[in-house]
């Protein structure tokens, strides 16, 4: 293999030649020795440090929730950490609701849900005559006899429990005797009652210590006995709190 003698100096914008066969000087075709036509170099953001004609630094800031730059070993770890997208299953009627993996299960729970609410109702100024017992519905409406107890009963649509009840009157009742208003189930007396004793003025009464459990479908009325020898007080409006 034919060597060629190859001439360079350090003067700047020198060029490099060799000692072609003809025995002249050639030069290196782009100059060599990192000769070029790049004379300057900008920069745009994030990338810094620009512009450059001889000699600098390029750097890259780091990215912010408004600007670009690079992203930081702490901000990768927070991304690559992230909940991957969530499949949603119903599986089963009871228990917590589970998140595996991405997996989230909320079980088909029975019911209608859960609360409180409450249940209100008027009675006019009925009266109940003297040592008689009448019944009426947990929403108000009127008395009736025993025999007719039926036409003020309702059925439970939901599981539930029945308590903090209240009445108000607007009397006093006779000195002679106490009125006893009581909540039914299944038309049997529960433990759920308000005794306005005898001589009590018109004002507001209740029971906030006894709770009835009450299943779907059971039947709920308001037995009213009047143990006076005169006409009762009248009970104008009912209240109860129902907890599902």
């Amino acid at each position: 293999m034919a060597k060629k003698l190859v001439y360079t100096t350090n003067t700047a914008g020198a060029t490099t030649d060799y000692a072609a066969a003809d025995g002249t000087w050639k030069t290196i075709p782009g100059g060599g020795g990192g000769s070029g036509t790049v004379t300057s170099v900008a920069t745009t953001a994030p990338i810094t440090g620009g512009t450059i004609t001889t000699s600098g630094t390029i750097g890259i800031t780091q990215a912010t929730g408004s600007t670009d730059g690079y992203l930081s070993s702490a901000n990768w770890n927070t991304f690559n950490n992230k909940q991957n997208a969530i499949t949603l299953t119903t599986t089963g009627t009871t228990g917590a609701a589970t998140l595996v993996g991405s997996t989230l299960n909320i079980p088909q729970y029975a019911g209608a849900g859960s609360g409180t609410s409450f249940i209100v109702g008027l009675n006019a100024t009925t009266v109940v005559a003297p040592a008689t017992t009448n019944y009426t519905a947990i929403t108000g409406g009127g008395y009736v006899n025993a025999a007719n107890e039926f036409q003020r009963i309702y059925a439970m649509p939901q599981t539930c429990s029945l308590s903090r009840w209240y009445v108000r009157t607007s009397a006093t009742q006779p000195a002679s005797g106490s009125l006893v208003i009581t909540l039914r189930q299944n038309q049997v007396d529960t433990a759920l009652a308000i005794t306005i004793a005898a001589g009590s003025v018109a004002g507001t009464y209740s029971n906030t210590a006894t709770s009835i459990a009450f299943s779907a479908g059971d039947l709920a009325s308001v037995k009213v006995q009047n143990n006076a020898a005169a006409n009762s007080t009248p009970v104008i409006s009912l209240s109860i709190m129902v907890t599902i």
